[in-house]
């Protein structure tokens, strides 16, 4: 699929200015609600996440991808409990000082374990918010190629969302 799922237009404040979301088609019952431009309109993009680490991150991407003027697109992940979605970003500037931000859906599997991740404190699992590997002792992981988790037992664990080191390392300019 080479159509965006979502799109936002964020101006140079990251003000979301405009938004459009993908068809109704597209939705399952496991993806958030829908909502309407009217919901997010002015609002600041940075207010969508969670983490300081990760607004970090995206202030950025964002601001690199506006010095250099360059489209630049970002693998990453938006899991839900029960589905791996491997998706895509593109950041284009336009006119007006905009950034277009759009996302894609590449592909999706099941994923396993079945748990329902949530943002704990300091003290919690870390999570990666781009790739969503998992930090197990000094290594970061996928779900799927190291169990850290006991088939069936966890069905709820607290993260603290940040972002990995080899996501960090794929900014643009580095």
């Amino acid at each position: 699929m080479d159509k965006p799922v979502i799109t936002y237009w964020i101006d140079l404040y990251n003000r979301i200015k405009g938004l459009k979301e993908l068809d109704e088609g597209f939705r399952r019952s496991d993806m958030p609600p829908p909502f309407s431009f009217t919901d997010w309109e002015n609002e600041n993009f940075m207010s969508l996440i969670e983490s300081d680490e990760v607004k970090i991150f995206f202030e950025v991407l964002l601001q690199r991808v506006r010095i250099m003027q360059k489209p630049y697109a970002y693998n990453f992940r938006c899991d839900s409990p029960r589905i791996a979605r491997f998706m895509r970003m593109r950041l284009t500037p336009e006119s007006g000082n905009l950034m277009r931000f759009d996302c894609f859906l590449d592909n999706e599997e099941h994923s396993l374990p079945n748990i329902r991740f949530y943002q704990g404190d300091t003290d919690s699992m870390k999570r990666c918010s781009i790739c969503n590997r998992l930090k197990s002792g000094h290594q970061w992981v996928d779900m799927k190629d190291e169990n850290i988790f006991y088939k069936d037992t966890i069905t709820t664990c607290p993260v603290d969302y940040t972002v990995c080191p080899d996501c960090i390392q794929k900014l643009p300019g580095r």
